[in-house]
């Protein structure tokens, strides 16, 4: 939820060509006052739903395969 106005800012920035004219001024700030402006606030969360579907299933593997190995060479469990 934290880092997915970052993803939105950085794809814009990336994505708004070399060739043509700059769509957003500015730099980072000045692209996050022109999505604001233009879009709304709501417009930097554009996209979460397929990043969760990309990070769920990967940090719940990573959670459970890390909890086996702390029971298995530890012998003891976090929970």
């Amino acid at each position: 939820l934290v880092g997915c106005p970052f993803d939105v800012l950085k794809t814009r920035l990336m994505n708004q060509g070399g060739g043509n004219p700059a769509l957003y001024r500015g730099g980072v700030v000045g692209a996050a006052l022109a999505i604001a402006r233009t879009e709304g606030v709501l417009a930097f969360w554009k996209g979460l739903l397929p990043v969760y579907c990309r990070q769920a299933p990967f940090n719940m593997l990573n959670y459970l395969i890390m909890e086996k190995l702390t029971v298995t060479f530890l012998g003891k469990s976090n929970f």
